[in-house]
């Protein structure tokens, strides 16, 4: 299919998708706000798209025609069972009015009233629009405007979605990490499959981007926070390196995040009001989040214990059963496919973690991983270096948030024990706010390769990216945590004030007191979110951003102005819009398509300082097969996925590699002179090639790669 028809066709179908799961939103939630509105909408299009995906990839027919159809197909029946349900109750869908509502929806956070309250709506919303025109322009001119460069994005996220499409189906050992959940990735391949490249790519990240910032302010929304501090902890949460990084590659930390920030959303809407909807997008939430990636699974059932130690705390028997089964139903629909798969392969659920009788080929590949983990790294120069990481990678507020978590979780439990000073459900949520920050600590130093990568290298902490990225869930857990001391603080002086009543003071001196105080709290707490942000985004600034993300904050004003009252076009927009996009997506996708293909090998060869991409691109597809014996081998798949490519994850010895190219039928094999990595996979292989000439016929050599073509006397050798 043509590139621009293909965007066209993707765009309908995306329409319609987001259409039928914001209407699934408003019938089973009819009193919620636009935020809380998008939040459904996010999960319920997410799990539209990863089901069709799953199914599709088990039983082989993932193909790019069958995604879009069966996504269409789907959204289109629960639209249609929307509209018949709303036909039969006219009165069950709860409509917004105000254009300000649809920009920021922060309706269910308690705010003033009258012309106050639109000036902070006014306020936000510009501020969002700022950081989201910010975000916008890095996406287009870092994301969809180049090519991917990250090490995850190259070495296994793009390459698995290549290899799914090619074999139309999710089970592809001829990745090295094929065994991966990979939730994010169903995304990322709903970005990428009706194109003819990958140039979409970027796209990947963009609804668990915008479903983190959501989640994290509903969160502190639901822990009953002032409306300023909610504010300022979604812009806080999403202030950090991994945030900013994974806007524009397929990694999956930014995902898991926000999948469990919603989780223990619906987990405090569920404790509320103890509803089945609720209970459903929770589940989903939870089983989205333990199929996106291993440690994912940590935070899964931190999620779901969090929920069922309340309700048996309250003897809410019933509930906790219902809660329970929700969960189970969801990991198994959501999550489960991945396991399954991989028990049905290997015997290891957690391949290549093994447990029993399984092969345990993760404890041959690295076998002493335990050192890689906080818990078990018996060094105590680990946590100074994790403190270092987490502010550099996140900022003072992430550094805050870890060091203070001792502080905070007292803090918590005092203010949840004050007789008479709060409700019985605030203390409530204050209590499970302690249980799920503590379960996710437990999870955070748990997860293997926070530390290292091989004994002794300590490369991970080094980096400063990876500890807080393979941590964010509980990290950003720990703002919010923080969010809720700080607002106790700036309030806490409501106290101090009626004990100046009661010492004579005056009332203006009170107010004043009052207000300087409040003041200084807020006034700290959103400099140091400017902060983050300006640490994490001024390094990437240049003339192009600034000037495209001026345009894109004003193309969005201007069509709200134009929604809004007393203009009130909201048709003319809406067609304004559309028509907007549907151009876009005709002429984007082509334009994109064209530079992809043309600037391809040139980019790789560039950015590798090596030629040998233009060696491999004008080898012959139908003709070869491509063993890569190297971490980030996405572009020797080339721009079209045209190559038949395969990378083993590891090989012991070179009779282990003879067998696995006579195995997979290799006819050409390349290599890297030497591993710097920590884990050095691939570290003789380079000697076992070219002490063996004749096995292999040397192609192209150069200080990067040597690619080599395999002889046919190696298959007469192998199979006498």
């Amino acid at each position: 299919m043509n590139d621009a028809v293909a965007g066209l066709v993707w765009l309908s179908v995306n329409g319609l998708l987001a259409v039928a799961a914001w209407r699934v939103g408003g019938r089973c939630f009819p009193g919620d706000g636009v935020r809380q509105r998008v939040i459904h909408a996010l999960i319920v299009a997410w799990a539209i798209v990863a089901g069709a995906g799953i199914v599709l990839g088990s039983v082989g027919g993932l193909t790019p025609a069958a995604l879009l159809a069966s996504v269409a197909a789907v959204s289109g029946g629960v639209l249609g069972w929307c509209l018949l349900t709303e036909a039969r109750d006219r009165h069950g869908v709860h409509r917004e009015s105000g254009w300000s509502r649809i920009l920021v929806g922060w309706d269910s956070v308690p705010t003033g009233s009258g012309r106050r309250r639109n000036r902070l709506c006014v306020c936000w919303t510009a501020a969002w629009g700022v950081l989201a025109a910010l975000l916008g322009a890095r996406l287009v001119l870092d994301g969809l405007t180049a090519f991917p460069r990250d090490w995850d994005s190259l070495a296994y996220h793009l390459p698995l979605m290549n290899h799914w499409l090619r074999d139309r189906t999710l089970y592809v050992p001829d990745c090295a990490f094929w065994y991966v959940p990979a939730n994010n990735g169903l995304i990322g391949l709903w970005c990428v499959a009706p194109f003819s490249g990958d140039f979409l790519f970027a796209l990947n990240n963009v609804p668990a981007t915008v479903l983190l910032v959501l989640a994290a302010v509903e969160l502190a929304a639901q822990l009953r926070l002032s409306p300023a501090v909610c504010h300022l902890t979604g812009m806080a949460v999403a202030a950090t390196q991994p945030t900013v990084r994974q806007i524009v590659s397929a990694e999956n930390d930014v995902a898991a995040a926000a999948l469990f920030l919603t989780a223990l959303v619906y987990s405090l809407r569920y404790l509320r009001r103890r509803r089945w909807a609720d209970a459903a997008l929770g589940a989903t939430a939870v089983g989205l989040l333990a199929g996106v990636k291993y440690y994912a699974l940590g935070y899964a059932a931190v999620a779901g214990a969090g929920l069922l130690l309340v309700l048996l705390a309250r003897r809410r028997w019933t509930d906790a059963g219902k809660a329970a089964g929700w969960g189970v139903a969801g990991v198994a629909v959501w999550g489960g496919y991945w396991y399954a798969r991989n028990f049905w392969v290997t015997g290891a659920p957690l391949f290549p973690k093994g447990f029993g009788d399984s092969a345990d080929v993760w404890s041959e590949l690295r076998p002493d991983s335990h050192t890689s983990t906080l818990l078990q790294s018996g060094r105590t120069e680990v946590w100074p270096m994790l403190a270092e990481a987490v502010t550099s990678a996140g900022g003072p507020i992430y550094a805050a948030a870890f060091i203070l978590l001792p502080a905070i979780l007292v803090w918590l439990g005092l203010s949840a024990s004050m007789p008479g000073r709060r409700a019985r459900s605030a203390a409530l949520r204050r209590w499970w706010l302690i249980g799920v920050l503590a379960l996710a600590a437990v999870v955070l130093i748990r997860t293997p390769n926070i530390v290292e990568t091989a004994p002794g290298a300590l490369d991970m902490l080094r980096s400063k990216y990876h500890p807080l990225r393979l941590g964010l869930c509980f990290f950003s857990l720990a703002v919010v945590g923080l969010a809720v001391m700080l607002d106790d603080l700036a309030g806490g002086v409501a106290a101090w004030r009626w004990r100046a009543v009661q010492y004579g003071a005056p009332s203006a001196l009170r107010r004043v007191a009052w207000r300087v105080w409040r003041g200084a709290v807020f006034t700290v707490f959103a400099v140091a979110v400017i902060y983050q942000w300006y640490v994490h985004l001024q390094p990437l600034v240049s003339v192009e951003m600034l000037l495209l993300t001026v345009n894109l904050f004003l193309a969005v004003v201007l069509v709200a102005l134009a929604a809004s009252p007393p203009l009130g076009y909201r048709r003319s927009a809406a067609v304004v819009v559309l028509v907007g996009l549907s151009l876009a997506a005709t002429w984007g996708c082509h334009s994109l398509g064209q530079r992809w293909h043309r600037d391809y090998v040139a980019h790789y060869d560039g950015f590798f300082r090596t030629g040998v991409y233009a060696q491999a691109a004008a080898l012959d597809p139908d003709r070869e097969r491509i063993a890569v014996c190297d971490y980030r081998y996405y572009a020797f798949l080339g721009s079209r996925r045209q190559f038949d490519v395969c990378r083993p994850l590891w090989l012991p010895d070179q009779a282990a590699l003879l067998d696995y190219l006579d195995d997979r039928q290799v006819t050409i094999v390349v290599a890297r002179p030497r591993d710097p990595q920590a884990k050095r996979w691939y570290a003789k292989f380079h000697g076992w090639i070219s002490d063996h000439p004749d096995h292999f016929e040397t192609i192209h050599e150069d200080s990067e790669y040597i690619l080599v073509r395999t002889l046919d006397r190696l298959r007469s050798n192998l199979n006498p």
